[in-house]
């Protein structure tokens, strides 16, 4: 493998490949549309067998690292499997209004939060006060269905537009590799997840049965495949695999219509500060 540099916002892809690690092993719910060539179990066995080995040398001053997994730049990472190279990019997207040059309103007003937080902070600080203050914020911006499907039709057509970028990019750096996949990391960021209403139930939205994600997919014949993490109804994090063949892109035949009842809500978010009065 060749060394590639990292841009100014190197920490970016680690986060992105870290949070990946993360959400496959603390995953309530694996599913799996289609592994016709064995890449999900190999992607999903590493990241285990990784997180054991990261278990087994704790004490380690050495912290033993996947040789399969590599952060990287455009895309967010890659997965070496066999003589394949699988470059992997993550995107956010949420339920929020989102308008160009300042993205999502629900990153903005959590945003404020942790600027309100960090203030209060600095204040305790420049008081030497030595105590610990519960701060409680609403965050009640707007949304809806019609946000949740733009933004994610809006992300996936954005980052597949610059897919022949990440293949070039790849053949790059290991020119040795006789196969260059692409696979998409689908996240929803939205805090508590999306839901719609069905029976009097609340069921998570699954981006597979938005029919406008499902018409980008069947056109998206340089995609390989599509990971998504979503929040379940008990708010437990699942991931969906989904091999992108022209079989399974067919097999979603119903979707969700204009009249979902979609799940909107507000929610309080409780941050606790402790300054320490000598933490100056």
């Amino acid at each position: 493998m060749s060394d590639r540099k990292f841009h100014k916002d190197k920490f970016k892809h680690l986060d992105a490949l870290r949070k990946l690690e993360l959400n496959i092993g603390r995953a309530y719910c694996r599913r799996i549309y289609g592994d016709d060539d064995g890449f999900f179990h190999a992607f999903v066995k590493e990241i285990l067998d990784q997180k054991e080995r990261e278990q087994r040398h704790a004490t380690s001053p050495v912290n033993p690292k996947s040789e399969l997994f590599f952060p990287f730049e455009s895309p967010d990472m890659y997965f070496l499997y066999g003589d394949t190279i699988v470059g992997i990019e993550h995107f956010q997207f949420d339920s929020y209004k989102s308008s160009k040059g300042k993205g999502s309103a629900g990153i903005r007003d959590e945003f404020m939060t942790g600027k309100e937080i960090e203030e209060k902070y600095k204040e305790l600080r420049q008081q030497g006060k030595r105590e610990t203050v519960q701060l409680s914020r609403r965050l009640s911006t707007p949304m809806s269905y019609d946000d949740y499907r733009a933004n994610l039709v809006n992300g996936f057509n954005s980052h597949y537009e610059r897919i022949s970028e990440y293949k070039s990019n790849l053949r790059a750096a290991a020119p040795q590799t006789q196969e260059v996949k692409i696979c998409f990391y689908i996240e929803d960021a939205t805090p508590l997840g999306n839901y719609y209403a069905s029976k009097n139930e609340r069921l998570p939205l699954e981006p597979l049965f938005v029919k406008e994600f499902a018409e980008a997919l069947m056109n998206a014949n340089e995609l390989d495949y599509v990971i998504y993490s979503l929040k379940d109804h008990n708010y437990l994090t699942q991931l969906y695999f989904f091999h992108n063949t022209a079989g399974n892109r067919a097999s979603p035949t119903e979707f969700y219509d204009d009249g979902l009842d979609f799940v909107a809500y507000d929610f309080v978010k409780h941050t606790s500060i402790f300054s320490c009065a000598d933490d100056r």
